[in-house]
């Protein structure tokens, strides 16, 4: 699946930076379609940032699994010499498997669906909050 939201990954290290930092080394993987193994398609350190998440993250064990239910990638040029690129990835909010929201249901906010258009009458039924006058 890759590191995406609504990814499973499994959990194989834990760091404590702070107390609004926590590092966890993650993986994902995806099944091959031909041979029926899974392939690890994404491994890596993710930040756990802000004082709830990072706390969450730290009583987490190795080989727990976990939902990604907010990630982000960022790229960061150094500074000093403007050539060296770093990657982070920051996990914002994560479900362990046997909480409730483990399973993914997509958050995002989507427009309501429009009525079909019919014969041109309006019905007498439709707020007035989706008319267009």
């Amino acid at each position: 699946m890759g590191f995406r939201n609504g990814s499973y990954a499994t959990v194989f290290g834990i760091e404590t930076k702070s107390n609004t930092m926590t590092t966890l080394n993650i993986a994902t993987s995806r099944k091959h379609k031909e041979t029926g193994s899974y392939e690890t398609d994404f491994s890596g350190f993710v930040a756990c940032i802000g004082t709830e998440n990072a706390a969450r993250a730290a009583k987490l064990k190795e080989r727990d699994r976990i939902r990604l239910a907010d990630v982000e990638v960022t790229t960061v040029r150094d500074p000093e010499t403007r050539k060296t690129k770093y990657t982070n990835f920051t996990l914002w909010q994560f479900h362990k498997e046997g909480e409730s929201g483990f399973e993914y249901k997509p958050t995002g906010t989507r427009a309501a669906p429009k009525p079909a258009v019919d014969d041109g009458e309006v019905d007498e039924a439709v707020n007035d909050d989706t008319l267009p006058f």
